[in-house]
């Protein structure tokens, strides 16, 4: 994205490219780590850890979230399990990548039921993603329904 937006990044090699006009793209910088530290982690728990950590774009991980539960509130027709693929370009509110989130919100789940160490031994898994998420009870079925109860949940609660 950072060749379409002006607020993408990339980041390989231990080299970050910044598109936010900042020196500084926490979300690429959490890349570096998750990647050098767990090199099996799945695609869309790394996506996802880097925008639960670092956000997207110039926006943190609540503005993003926040969106969400907005469009949700929008929008009945929304399957979270339609949205595994992280590099669809699948954006709501034209800020916020429905992929990267799911991946976010899984893994929020996931620290929140089972804490540190088992979203950690998840990214050392080079298992198929359901497969690995089936580990902590979740599933392409209970995807949409695990996620969207939290949501609401939090939608209830400051964030």
């Amino acid at each position: 994205m950072m060749y379409v937006s002006e607020t993408g990044g990339f980041a390989e090699s231990n080299i970050i490219f910044s598109a936010n006009n900042s020196e500084f793209y926490a979300h690429e910088l959490t890349h570096i780590y998750a990647q050098k530290r767990f090199p099996t982690i799945p695609r869309l728990l790394d996506e996802g850890f880097a925008m639960l950590v670092g956000g997207s774009g110039v926006f943190d991980y609540k503005f993003h979230k926040e969106n969400v539960i907005k469009y949700l509130e929008e929008s009945s027709d929304v399957n979270f399990s339609n949205y595994t693929e992280p590099y669809e370009r699948l954006y709501i509110y034209e800020e916020t990548s429905m992929p990267y989130m799911v991946g976010a919100l899984l893994c929020e789940l996931i620290l929140k039921d089972y804490g540190k160490e088992k979203l950690f031994e998840l990214f050392e898994s080079d298992e198929d993603l359901w497969v690995n998420l089936n580990k902590v009870g979740i599933t392409k079925e209970n995807l949409d329904y695990k996620l969207k109860f939290m949501l609401k949940n939090d939608a209830q609660q400051p964030i």
